[in-house]
């Protein structure tokens, strides 16, 4: 609800939608908090200066909104916000923080799944061939963890879906198989539905059988789709449905889904030929 007052001339108006914004992580009661200095550091610092704080480039911090604590929200018995607690159980505890890879030179640049790099950079994926009997041939396809120090992705939102389509000139592609990677809950987050997360450097496999086709010159394509608002797409589509409200909220909500649905994106593809 907005407030009654209208806000003062130097907050935005767009500031109730901008999610994480400065003073989240840089004011606490009322003073400016920030890293400490380095060798190339401003001499002029904004805002009048900071007092300095190591908080800022350890993992902990991240962990106030990244971590519920033990009676948080669950679901299936698995907090819903787990990631401080799956990093520390990883490789990368003590040795790279949640800043080094989010933060790369302390730009605020947020990296994660959104960012088609940073899933490249977390997700490996391999495919072969192998051929059977009778004209049939299995797919096999690895995935694996090899850069996130979390689970992939760390919670329900995003999923990350391994496509398998087979390809053949003169024809539209078939699509064999599709194996999610994700962790699904019903859009009331009361019931799971499968969690097939990658936990830091873990590997799942799958394999497929499949007829090949009775002329040469086809092949088969392994394409990684990313929704990383999966989970919203669902919930606000839900909402949209059986929820009543007004044409206001009607029009935020088709809007909010639409950005959702922009924010998908094929990371990479991977060819295998007989």
């Amino acid at each position: 609800m907005r407030p009654v007052r209208p806000p003062p001339a130097y907050v935005p108006e767009s500031l109730a939608t901008s999610g994480l914004n400065c003073a989240s992580c840089h004011v606490r009661g009322h003073q400016r908090f920030g890293p400490p200095a380095r060798a190339t550091a401003v001499k002029d610092a904004p805002h009048g200066g900071f007092t300095a704080s190591a908080a800022f480039q350890d993992s902990r911090f991240c962990a106030h909104c990244h971590q519920f604590p033990e009676d948080g929200p669950s679901l299936a018995g698995k907090l819903r916000e787990d990631t401080y607690q799956q990093w520390l159980a990883s490789d990368y505890a003590g040795k790279q923080s949640c800043q080094n890879c989010h933060m790369p030179e302390r730009k605020h640049l947020w990296r994660g799944i959104h960012d088609p790099d940073m899933l490249r950079r977390g997700l490996a994926v391999d495919l072969k061939l192998t051929r059977l009997e009778a004209g049939a041939y299995r797919a096999e396809v690895e995935a694996r963890n090899q850069g996130a120090g979390h689970h992939l992705p760390t919670y329900m939102v995003p999923k990350i879906d391994l496509v398998l389509t087979l390809h053949q000139a003169g024809a539209a592609p078939v699509e064999l198989a599709r194996d999610v990677i994700g962790w699904k809950a019903d859009v009331t987050m009361q019931r799971e539905e499968f969690d097939t997360r990658l936990a830091a450097g873990s590997a799942r496999h799958y394999a497929h059988a499949f007829v090949a086709p009775g002329k040469p010159g086809w092949h088969v394509e392994l394409s990684v789709e990313v929704a990383p608002r999966e989970h919203y797409e669902r919930m606000f589509q839900y909402s949209l449905v059986n929820v009543s409200m007004s044409r206001a909220s009607s029009n935020l909500l088709k809007t909010a889904i639409a950005e959702a649905a922009a924010t998908r994106y094929t990371a990479l593809r991977l060819t295998a030929k007989p």
